[in-house]
């Protein structure tokens, strides 16, 4: 499995997640999206990617875009 984000540009907002073929699930997550989305990166963890991706999900959890879902408003300063 890997770890992907997923976004409409760096800054946000950005998908973070886990699937084992990140180019796949952009091409689905495009689907229902009205903007051009882009994938900004992978990292393969294997069987510790669901970990990682809680853990990811839990230290930006003030950022979510609305709750229970994996959309962050994250920007580098």
């Amino acid at each position: 499995m890997q770890l992907y984000v997923i976004g409409v540009s760096p800054e946000g907002p950005c998908k973070i997640g886990v699937a084992a073929n990140p180019k796949k699930r952009l091409k689905e997550i495009q689907t229902g999206n009205q903007e051009v989305l882009s994938l900004y990166h992978v990292e393969p963890l294997g069987i510790r990617a669901k970990s990682v991706e809680r853990v990811i999900h839990r230290l930006l959890s003030e950022h979510r875009t609305s709750a229970q879902n994996e959309w962050f408003g994250v920007h580098s300063d």
